[in-house]
């Protein structure tokens, strides 16, 4: 794994730090809008899905479809925030090489989730409306997580067998 880290994360936030400070302040080179987006904007996003989860487990009606693909989307949504939280707060000249290469993997296979629980939860919604109308048959629910979950581990494990995993703050 050494090996593996050590050349993915040669680089990681390189581009986006100022190590050149000899103070321990978050002299960052991010523009005004990314600075807002991770400081505000994902500790709120990060929030609010919590509420949905909760939610989720609180009133048994949401426990309906499609009410799993919208936990999906809430559970991979905080996984995304919180890495970015921690991609803003941890100063490249702090983060060690592994460290940096599961945040990476981390981000990358939330993110690939998150949009493939986006798209089916409209494909769902598609096949309502479809089912609705009578002109077609709801995929079960395991199917499409299937659909969610294995795609992200296959593009993750591609990203880390390729060696692009914590080159950049994205993953």
């Amino acid at each position: 794994m050494d090996g593996v880290c050590g050349s993915a994360i040669a680089s990681c936030l390189a581009n986006l730090y100022n190590t050149t400070s000899d103070d321990d302040d978050l002299d960052q080179n991010l523009d005004i809008l990314s600075r807002f987006s991770f400081m505000v904007l994902a500790p709120i996003s990060a929030f609010f899905s919590i509420l949905l989860i909760l939610g989720y487990f609180r009133h048994n009606e949401l426990r309906k479809r499609p009410g799993d693909l919208i936990l999906g989307i809430a559970c991979t949504n905080i996984i995304i925030c919180a890495h970015w939280i921690v991609s803003f707060w941890v100063p490249s000249t702090k983060t060690e090489g592994c460290q940096c290469f599961a945040n990476g993997v981390v981000a990358l296979l939330s993110g690939f989730s998150n949009y493939f629980y986006n798209i089916l939860f409209v494909v769902y919604l598609r096949q309502k409306i479809q089912h609705i109308l009578k002109q077609s048959k709801i995929t079960r629910a395991s199917i499409l997580h299937s659909f969610a979950i294995f795609p992200s581990v296959i593009a993750t494990i591609y990203m880390i067998v390729t060696g692009n995993v914590g080159q950049n703050i994205f993953g």
